[in-house]
Order: C-alpha cells, then sequence, then structure tokens
C-alpha cells in the first residue's frame, strides 16, 4: 500500500509542484499538516505517507511548507488535548501560517527539568497573568506565539501566549555568530484561561505529547546533499584519492543509508500505533552521532583554512561543524538517549 501511495503522490507532486502556486495547492489539498485528522485540515496521513510525502517532495526538489512548532508539537497537544473551541480557533490558523510558533520550556536555572518550572501565571479573573525568564527558545525572532509552559500555584500548564509588548526578546549568539537562539522575557503577559491546553489544573500532559514526525525524510535529504557537497570538496582539494579520506566517506555514506533505514521503522512502527519512544531514542541518536562525526569529516576535508572565520559570516563547513557540537545535548544528552534503549529495547536492570 505504501509503494501505491508513493506512486500516487509522486504524480501529484509533478502535476502541481511547478504551477507557480505551490503553497496554495498544498493548502487547497490539506496537504500543509499532512498528518493532521481531515476534520481539522489535514489529510489524516499516518507518519509513513507523511514521511514518503516529504521523501518525494525532497526528490523533485520543491519546498516543504512547514509550520514548524505549530505543526509538530502545538497541533498534536490541541488534537489530543485541547477543547472545541480551541481546535477551532487555533488550528485554522497555524495551517494558514497567521500564527507562528516558538516554544518556551527552559529556564535558566531548571535547563530542561520541565517539572521545576519558576515562570508563574497568577490567576485573575479568566485570565492568567505571566512573569518569568525563558532560555534557549529557538525561533523567537520569527513567532507571534509563544508555546509556554508555566506554574500557576503548584500545576505546570501549556500556554499559548501572543507575543505582545509584555514581552521582549534577547538574543544569544551561537558558536556560529548567528542568533539562533533567545532569552524571553515576560512582564505580565495577559492571556485568557482559554489559552491553557487541558486547563489551568492538570495540563501537565499536553506538555509531554509525542511531536509530529513531520520533517523527518528533509533531515534525511539534507545529509545526503551535504553528503555529495563533501564528495564534491574533496574532489577539489585532491584529497578523494587519500584511502583515509575515502574510508570516512564510505563511512558516512552507509551511515546516512542507516539512518533512513531505522526512520522507515520508526514511522511504520509509529502508523501501527506502537510505543515508539525506544525507537525515537534510537533515531535522534543516530542523527546527533553523525551530524557531530560528519562535521568533523567536513572540517578535516575541507582543510585548516576553514577554521579561520574570515568575517562575520563562517564558512559552510565552519557552521556545520560548530553547530554539530550542540547535536548530542539539545534538547537531551546522547547519554539519556542511550538509557532509553537501554531500559526500552534491551531491558537491562537499572540501579537502584
Amino acid at each position: 500500500m505504501l509503494a501505491q501511495f508513493r506512486r500516487e503522490i509522486r504524480e501529484w507532486i509533478r502535476r502541481t509542484a511547478h504551477d507557480g502556486e505551490w503553497e496554495r495547492s498544498l493548502l487547497a489539498a490539506n496537504m500543509i499538516c499532512p498528518g493532521w485528522p481531515p476534520a481539522h485540515g489535514g489529510s489524516g496521513l499516518s507518519p509513513a505517507e507523511v514521511f514518503v510525502f516529504e521523501e518525494e517532495c525532497a526528490k523533485a526538489c520543491v519546498p516543504l511548507i512547514h509550520r514548524g512548532v505549530g505543526e509538530h508539537l502545538v497541533g498534536p497537544a490541541i488534537l489530543q488535548h485541547g477543547t472545541a473551541d480551541q481546535k477551532a480557533r487555533f488550528l485554522p490558523r497555524i495551517i494558514s501560517g497567521a500564527d507562528r510558533y516558538c516554544r518556551a520550556y527552559s529556564e535558566p536555572d531548571h535547563g530542561s527539568d520541565l517539572a521545576s518550572a519558576t515562570t508563574h501565571g497568577a490567576r485573575t479573573g479568566d485570565d492568567l497573568v505571566i512573569h518569568g525568564h525563558k532560555t534557549w527558545v529557538a525561533g523567537a525572532a520569527e513567532a507571534n506565539m509563544l508555546c509556554l509552559l508555566c506554574e500557576t500555584g503548584g500545576e505546570v500548564c501549556l500556554v499559548l501566549v501572543p507575543m505582545t509588548g509584555e514581552i521582549q526578546i534577547r538574543p544569544t549568539p551561537a558558536m556560529t555568530g548567528s542568533p539562533e537562539f533567545h532569552e524571553v522575557f515576560l512582564h505580565g503577559a495577559r492571556v485568557p484561561r482559554t489559552h491553557v491546553i487541558g486547563g489551568v489544573t492538570g495540563s501537565w500532559p499536553p506538555a509531554m505529547t509525542a511531536a509530529n514526525p513531520s520533517g523527518l525524510a528533509a533531515a534525511n535529504a539534507k545529509f545526503e546533499a551535504e553528503f555529495w557537497e563533501l564528495v564534491r570538496e574533496a574532489r577539489k582539494t585532491g584529497r578523494a584519492d587519500d584511502p583515509g579520506v575515502r574510508e570516512r566517506l564510505a563511512w558516512a555514506y552507509s551511515r546516512i543509508a542507516l539512518i533512513r533505514a531505522h526512520t522507515m521503522r520508526l514511522v511504520t512502527a509509529m502508523s501501527a500505533g506502537e510505543n515508539t519512544v525506544a525507537l525515537q531514542a534510537t533515531e535522534r541518536l543516530l542523527t546527533t552521532e553523525f551530524r557531530r562525526h560528519f562535521g568533523e569529516i567536513a572540517i578535516d576535508i575541507a582543510g585548516p583554512a576553514t577554521t579561520v572565520q574570515p568575517d562575520e559570516h563562517s564558512t559552510t563547513w565552519q557552521t556545520l561543524f560548530l553547530s554539530s557540537r550542540a547535536a548530542t545535548i539539545d534538547p537531551h544528552t546522547s547519554e539519556l538517549r542511550r538509557t532509553a534503549i537501554a531500559e526500552e529495547i534491551l531491558h537491562l536492570p537499572t540501579s537502584e
């Protein structure tokens, strides 16, 4: 059945992608958030079908129109835990692109210990008035909505907060020199309590909603594109015939194939409704470890000149190398992922 779907979606992309109205065509076909239910603007595709669709888009060199955090985190949380009014209000604005979300979970003194959030939402009538400080918020400069964790007196809530004048952002420069992350300061941001997904009491589960698997095929396609670009770099620098370089490139190529095979296993299991906690940990471990090692290979092949930053912008390979340093700690460390694999797949005993 998946092979038949692949043929059909490939033909649909061929007919549709080059008419100059690609995003409008996706909207009309309910393919912006294709994994969402048809009743809420999606196409009801399974995770495996979403993966195939994205893979065929990559092969056809047409852009994927993603809604970011809104698509893969906020939307699924609303679909699973939201009220009918919340679904009617928030989901169409995610699909249309009217609302662009960023996720604000981490805090300066607690990192990713989400249960220890100190950002506070004071209940004032039918509103929450929120004060707090969030860190490592990606995409804050482009967003108009925050997906925020705050405590309301013993309960940790997931709140959707418009980025109004009571919210300030400050860039946190990365090693690459670009402001990939921001700090977010909330000085009395007021939102209706109807913006709390799951209600003011007991809304911790929405924050733990499994993310939609969108973007996996795009990531695989990016790995492959970067690999062939590095092969061209090796030829340009005269290192393509070096046995050591060839061995490392062969390792990278085989690892990309392994990641794709495992990703297909993951989305197939998700489509069947299986518990995929360990498979997701394995997928993230494979991709992040690969990313880190590939950055090291790239900087070695490109040569020592790549380590020099000639101006305010890093070179392609330097940026890849520096950004890959964070891969094995963001948002969880490789050690935590290995623990999940040990417990869920290998069933190793845990220490008391």
